[in-house]
């Protein structure tokens, strides 16, 4: 079924920038993709082809993983603590787990399980969201050792900022490194030597080479968003995404006419509006009144009035070159308007604005992108 508005992804660029990092990083080193949020809003069905020779995969849900596993041939890691109802699903599936301080949660695993459920330990070094803390480890460990059918595959945290360059951000991000190295040291003792060590996302693999170790979980590079700027100098990714509509009405208005809800846009000239298909339904947030544009024929038209639900309105008058009723526009484009650029207007990150579009659009594989 036909939609006007779309999330365009071309496969051929995620794979190349999968590669990119890979030699970035050097390829004894193995990299996670991190396909949360059903691939960040992209799905499953557009990422897969590009993620195929990974051997180990990251996602949030058991929801996503099973879905996932239709497509994925290598191992799947459920990054977050599940829940209780989660634990058939898991052991039917051979999920691995991301497991915190819930002993109840590994306890009842344990005992569903009818083989060893390969799990790795959140560790908390400073993010504050999930992990057992590094006082409470030794014992932890000593626990799960005890545990039959639990296998430790793997041990992990997660970095709370280390996309900036401020240096108590910094600062920061150096002590939950030592925390995680103290924190392997800890379990190792216990449980031996520990197949998978993985702290790295997408900015920390660079920002924080030394807590590599043989893995790294990628996001936001394999789209070609760069979640900080510096990022530049030490991997070149390539956009992988376009977000784009359709015109679906043009009119020349006078000067003095009310344009869009609330009478919040009044024309100051003989106007001529564009009405766009696309609003915040789709993840076009009406917090763009008064800052938004999009991208008609390579110049930037100012979105005008209060963004509607399925509708935005565009000023086209100054755009140069013929505007028709069925043309293509871009919401982001990455290279007239970047998603980095719209993220920023619309209040928010590259990740959130991603997955709030994807989850509600047609996502299109299309090379062209």
């Amino acid at each position: 079924m036909f939609n006007p508005t779309n999330l365009r992804i071309n496969v051929n660029t995620i794979r190349s920038n999968l590669e990119a990092v890979q030699k970035a990083i050097g390829e004894d080193i193995d990299i996670m993709p991190i396909v949360k949020g059903h691939a960040y809003g992209l799905g499953f069905e557009a990422i897969v082809p590009a993620i195929a020779g990974a051997k180990i995969a990251g996602v949030a849900t058991v929801a996503e993983a099973i879905k996932l596993k239709g497509l994925f041939g290598g191992e799947i890691l459920l990054l977050y603590q599940p829940c209780l109802e989660d634990i058939p699903y898991i052991c039917e599936h051979g999920f691995q787990v991301g497991v915190s301080n819930n002993f109840e949660f590994i306890k009842e695993l344990n005992r569903q399980a009818a083989k060893p459920v390969k799990v790795h330990i959140n560790v908390e070094t400073g993010l504050g969201m999930l992990g057992v803390l590094l006082t409470e480890l030794h014992e932890f460990c000593v626990e799960i050792k005890a545990l039959e059918n639990i296998s430790v595959a793997g041990i992990f945290m997660h970095y709370s900022c280390t996309e900036s360059f401020d240096p108590e951000d910094v600062e920061f991000s150096n002590k939950q490194s030592e925390r995680f190295e103290k924190a392997i040291e800890i379990a190792e003792n216990v449980l031996g030597e520990i197949p998978y060590k993985h702290a790295g996302c997408s900015s920390a693999t660079f920002s924080q080479p030394q807590t590599r170790h043989k893995m790294v979980r990628i996001g936001m590079l394999l789209y070609g968003c760069y979640p900080t700027p510096w990022l530049k100098k030490y991997v070149d990714v390539k956009p992988a995404l376009k977000f784009t509509t359709k015109i679906i009405q043009i009119v020349d208005h006078p000067s003095d006419h009310y344009i869009g809800y609330g009478r919040l846009f009044k024309t100051s000239r003989n106007t001529r509006i564009a009405t766009i298909s696309g609003g915040y339904a789709d993840g076009i947030l009406r917090s763009l009144f008064g800052k938004g544009e999009v991208v008609v024929n390579r110049q930037r038209a100012p979105i005008i009035g209060r963004i509607c639900m399925d509708t935005a309105m565009i000023d086209i008058t100054d755009i140069k070159g013929e505007v028709k009723y069925n043309d293509e526009v871009a919401f982001w484009d990455n290279e007239t308007i970047t998603i980095n650029e719209f993220a920023k207007k619309v209040g928010t990150n590259v990740a959130e604005c991603m997955v709030c579009i994807g989850q509600g659009l047609n996502c299109i594989v299309d090379d062209a992108v």
